[in-house]
């Protein structure tokens, strides 16, 4: 069965250097547009490469120019239409892939988040109890109630005390207890209903609202519903 809480898993491991980036070393894997760009973002874009090379088996990743910086909320549809734009779209099904097929899209994943890296705040640093807490309150306050909209349920919700202490070591998820596909439903199908989900319930809590002061309602009312045409 595909399940959404691995490609959420997977979401949100990958983020992980953006995070965590203010304790980075300086560079870039990716060549970039020429435009000015932080050591704080090269650093971030250092680190999530290199997680990246790791995760699709990569020893010899190719030199990548970035095409522009996405905002975290925004990253995975960005990635799924660059995928698209590469040939490889959602309608295939990744449990009959031969070794070299999985080869070149494992080749086209590592391209695309380097030419779509995340883009870093300005006044990102890295996480402590206070941006945790707020990561909990966009979870009660917006995710579960977006993905209960979606008609999925999230279940064992910690309290606030309970999920900040256990942040970095088992996080909690609410997009974990999403299950896809459903019944009847075609494994492409179930990939374009991810992208769905993970674009209108992001798992992260945006920067606007982290950073910004925007609150999550004046977020929400800001930002468009997504869906797939089929």
């Amino acid at each position: 069965m595909f399940k959404l809480s691995s490609a959420a898993k997977f979401f949100i491991a990958s983020l992980t250097a953006v995070l965590l980036c203010s304790g980075c070393s300086n560079g870039s894997g990716a060549e970039t547009t020429g435009e000015s760009v932080s050591e704080q973002q090269k650093a971030a874009d250092k680190a999530s490469l290199e997680w990246y090379a790791d995760f699709h088996r990569l020893d010899s990743p190719p030199e990548v120019k970035v095409v522009r910086w996405v905002e975290v909320e925004d990253s995975q549809l960005v990635y799924q239409q660059c995928l698209t734009d590469a040939g490889f779209s959602s309608e295939f099904d990744d449990r009959l892939l031969s070794k070299e097929k999985e080869r070149l899209i494992n080749l086209a994943a590592y391209t695309c988040r380097a030419q779509y890296p995340v883009k870093v705040h300005p006044k990102s640093t890295e996480w402590g109890e206070k941006q945790i807490t707020r990561q909990y309150e966009w979870t009660v306050d917006f995710l579960i109630p977006c993905l209960a909209k979606q008609g999925f349920t999230a279940e064992d919700v910690p309290s606030e005390a309970t999920f900040i202490d256990t942040w970095e070591s088992t996080p909690y998820y609410p997009n974990s207890y999403v299950e896809l596909p459903e019944k009847g439903m075609k494994p492409s199908e179930a990939k374009r209903r991810m992208i769905e989900i993970e674009y209108n319930c992001p798992p992260l809590i945006p920067d606007q609202v982290l950073y910004d002061g925007v609150s999550i309602e004046a977020w929400q009312s800001s930002r468009k519903p997504f869906h797939i045409e089929e």
